[in-house]
């Protein structure tokens, strides 16, 4: 089966489409409280710890496609720890540095 594409992706989107044209809200939320728990449940079985900033690069460089700024992102976040926080400013020079 293919994954529906558009607004319909959305989740909650047919839902609201269905309460929208009349249909009962109780029972799109019956249905989102049933449907739900097996995706995150499979999300729990993948999910995997990430070390190391080259591993933490490789998941950032998806996003980026940026080789340097990736390897940049893997070293910042290994440096602050699971628990620490990073502030991304933005500035007017083309130069990306890290403190």
């Amino acid at each position: 089966m293919r994954p529906p594409r558009g607004a319909d992706s959305v989740p909650g989107a047919r839902g609201a489409k269905y309460v929208a044209a009349g249909g009962n809200p109780v029972l799109v939320r019956r249905g989102w409280n049933v449907g739900w728990p097996w995706p995150w449940q499979l999300c729990k079985v993948k999910a995997r710890p990430i070390d190391g900033p080259t591993e933490i690069a490789g998941v950032v460089a998806g996003t980026f496609r940026n080789a340097e700024l990736s390897n940049m992102i893997g070293e910042v976040v290994d440096a602050v720890g699971p628990d620490g926080a990073i502030l991304v400013e933005d500035a007017q020079g083309t130069e990306t540095v890290h403190e």
